[in-house]
């Protein structure tokens, strides 16, 4: 059917006008987006992370007290440091390493996060025309202070790393579990009695 050319050429027009309408709202939004965003530290991210997916980390866990006993796992996503340094670190803690070790652990990741290849992953996660707007490099870090401050708001709001696997449903066998698969029978020390039990690192 052929359309008269007044009409076709209003059309267009039309299409045109909507085209540049849903452009600018869809600018306005990456704005928006971009600005919140800015106000955002990574470890705003890791507790929203940790408090609205509390189920997926619990089943995260599970899986690995599952796995290890049989076989290493591997935990990765698509920075390799976020998703996989939040569950890294619990897995560390239910092991018994102190904060310290399990930040300065999390900290090794900005060796490669913080590359342009790193970053390069980094911006693969976010739409081209958003990830032009916004400063990555601080979402690019892995600095030890990121984890002692989620560490802080998690025992401000649970009491205690623990406290926040027990709200999320981690079985006490779970973390046994994952004690035991994570760590290994401490040497007796030399002239003395066998350590009875006692596990380590």
């Amino acid at each position: 059917t052929r359309v008269a050319p007044a009409l076709s050429r209003s059309l267009w027009r039309a299409v045109a006008r909507y085209a540049a309408a849903r452009e600018a709202a869809g600018a306005a939004y990456d704005e928006r987006v971009a600005a919140l965003l800015a106000e955002l530290s990574l470890a705003d991210v890791y507790e929203w992370i940790l408090t609205r997916n509390g189920n997926a980390v619990r089943r995260a866990l599970e899986v690995c007290a599952e796995a290890l006993p049989r076989a290493p796992v591997l935990v990765h996503c698509t920075h390799g440091k976020d998703r996989t340094g939040l569950l890294v670190s619990l897995l560390l803690h239910a092991a018994g390493a102190s904060a310290e070790e399990v930040a300065a652990e999390y900290a090794r990741t900005d060796a490669w996060a913080a590359t342009a290849e790193g970053r390069a992953a980094q911006e693969a996660m976010l739409p081209a025309r958003l990830a032009a707007r916004l400063d990555l490099d601080g979402f690019c870090r892995a600095s030890p202070a990121t984890l002692h401050e989620l560490w802080r708001r998690v025992e401000a709001r649970y009491g205690s790393v623990d406290g926040y696997m027990s709200a999320i449903g981690v079985a006490p066998a779970t973390r046994a579990a994952l004690r035991d698969a994570l760590t290994a029978p401490r040497p007796p020390a030399e002239g003395g009695p066998a350590a009875g039990g006692e596990r380590g690192q």
